[in-house]
């Protein structure tokens, strides 16, 4: 049998965020890789109600979703596994679809893990894109310790983990007991973004064209991002460096606080809320450096 008789090899790319974030484009940059390897057959399960997501799975696969299933939400994801109702809603929309392969995105091993715990996949191996690593108690999220454990059960039905770093690799099957002992590493890719002149920019963004400005980009949860640490260490600059400027791009539930934050220490004046920038050449055309106090 030649290469060409052999049938391809059915994948059903997975990711029920209820959101769309670098984690979510990575996703679709290895799904277009997939999809221009003739070995593979791609289809793909998203939630219906995460528009961006379904249009940039749709691009990158170039059909559209086999499955609508449900979004997993985000805060306190771990306890969302074991929900009955979403089990039960995932096991429904799969039941139908047959792959010979699940290509799972874990933006964090308890944050869209839920196909790990379903019935139709019991004989299908799964492999998953984990982009973080750490655990939640290490990272010092609320109820962490019980958060790590309860991901920890599911992560152990995953056949093949990919992670973005050596460190992860040597770290993920005793972290999370993964069955998994080597992972795999892969690269993220080196963004293309097209820069343009700064005052230009500034003027297409409503910032002031003076004076230096620091920016911070990427989905406002100050828990996850650091945003409430660069408010405070905004303070300090601004004491020494009174026409320093902040610009925020991006948005998230914790804007509205992180505004509040920042008009409670009189620092309103000096702070820019930009929301959602594409291109985001665009916002880094305009800012003099880049904050990044992610935790």
């Amino acid at each position: 049998m030649t290469a060409e008789d052999q049938k391809p090899v059915r994948v059903l790319a997975y990711a029920d965020s209820g959101l769309c974030s670098g984690a979510e484009s990575l996703f679709a940059e290895v799904l277009a890789g997939v999809a221009r390897d003739r070995s593979f057959e791609l289809s793909f399960a998203a939630p219906s109600t995460n528009r961006e997501l379904v249009r940039m799975l749709e691009d990158a696969s170039g059909g559209r979703a086999a499955a609508d299933v449900p979004a997993q939400p985000l805060p306190l994801a771990a306890l969302h596994l074991y929900d009955p109702r979403r089990r039960r809603a995932v096991d429904a929309a799969l039941a139908r679809i047959r792959p010979d392969l699940v290509l799972l995105n874990l933006p964090s091993p308890e944050y869209g893990s839920t196909p790990l715990t379903s019935k139709s996949l019991d004989s299908t191996p799964i492999v998953g894109l984990v982009h973080i690593t750490g655990t939640m108690e290490e990272l010092d999220f609320r109820l962490g310790g019980i958060r790590t454990g309860l991901a920890r059960r599911v992560l152990r039905r995953l056949d093949r983990a990919c992670v973005l770093s050596e460190s992860a690799a040597g770290r993920f099957a005793s972290d999370w007991g993964s069955r998994d002992a080597d992972p795999a590493v892969i690269r993220m890719p080196r963004p293309e973004i097209a820069l343009t002149d700064r005052d230009t920019a500034r003027r297409k963004l409503g910032l002031d064209p003076a004076g230096p400005l620091i920016g911070i980009a990427g989905r406002v949860t100050t828990r996850q991002k650091g945003h409430d640490t660069l408010v405070a260490a905004s303070g300090e600059v601004l004491g020494t460096h009174p026409e320093a400027g902040f610009a925020v791009a991006g948005e998230g539930r914790d804007r509205a606080a992180l505004e509040k934050m920042v008009a409670s220490r009189g620092l309103g004046a000096s702070w820019h809320f930009l929301g959602q920038v594409s291109p985001i050449g665009d916002f880094l055309s305009a800012i003099d450096a880049i904050a990044i106090p992610s935790r």
